[in-house]
């Protein structure tokens, strides 16, 4: 049996979308990935996009 361990924005400190010191959507992705996750939540509304076409590749 094995566990698998997402995260999400909030260990970021993205608590809300529109705040100007949140760090880039980009970076959280690359950073959850450097850091061994394979799963993360997307944060709240308006943090990342919504455009399959932009997000889909983001998240390969």
């Amino acid at each position: 049996m094995s566990i698998q361990i997402g995260n999400a924005p909030c260990s970021w400190g993205v608590e809300f979308a529109n705040d100007p010191r949140n760090p880039d959507w980009r970076s959280v992705l690359k950073d959850c990935a450097d850091a061994g996750y394979s799963g993360i939540e997307l944060g709240p509304v308006g943090f990342m996009p919504e455009n399959p076409d932009i997000l889909g590749p983001a998240l390969q």
